[in-house]
């Protein structure tokens, strides 16, 4: 992985836990309340983060496939 790939993963995965703690608040109006759709929005933003990084996994995930296969 070289450093820009291992920078765009870095922000991705503080993204996500900027989401996760600027929710907070939310999250512990659900748990109150019972009242998930206050959620929707935090899971739809998540959604796109979690979806990114699960892209860029499977693209190195790949990489990592092919440079073993050339060096066998």
């Amino acid at each position: 992985m070289d450093e820009n790939e291992e920078k765009s993963l870095d922000i991705m995965v503080e993204s996500l836990l900027g989401q996760i703690d600027m929710n907070g608040p939310q999250m512990q109006v659900v748990a109150k309340t019972g009242d998930a759709k206050a959620l929707i929005p935090l899971v739809f933003t998540m959604g796109h983060t979690i979806e990114a990084l699960y892209r860029e996994i499977g693209r190195l995930d790949a990489r990592v496939k092919a440079l073993e296969s050339g060096n066998r």
